[in-house]
């Protein structure tokens, strides 16, 4: 989860550096754009999923599931 904080920073950073470019569908950057924000979206990056990860590298049970 940690990976995904540092990406959704780094991948604005390089669309910035990029300029225009980045905008073509032909540019790679493009792509990453759209993967992190669909990534932001899914529910596996739901913050009661860092709960149950946190609990689980605990040793802890991951109690109920919260949706």
């Amino acid at each position: 989860m940690a990976q995904y904080d540092l990406m959704a920073r780094a991948v604005p950073a390089m669309i910035a550096s990029a300029g225009a470019a980045a905008i073509f569908e032909t540019c790679a950057l493009e792509r990453a754009v759209r993967d992190v924000r669909a990534t932001a979206k899914h529910i596996a990056m739901g913050p009661n999923n860092y709960i149950i990860a946190g609990r689980l590298a605990l040793g802890l049970d991951p109690g109920a599931a919260r949706f």
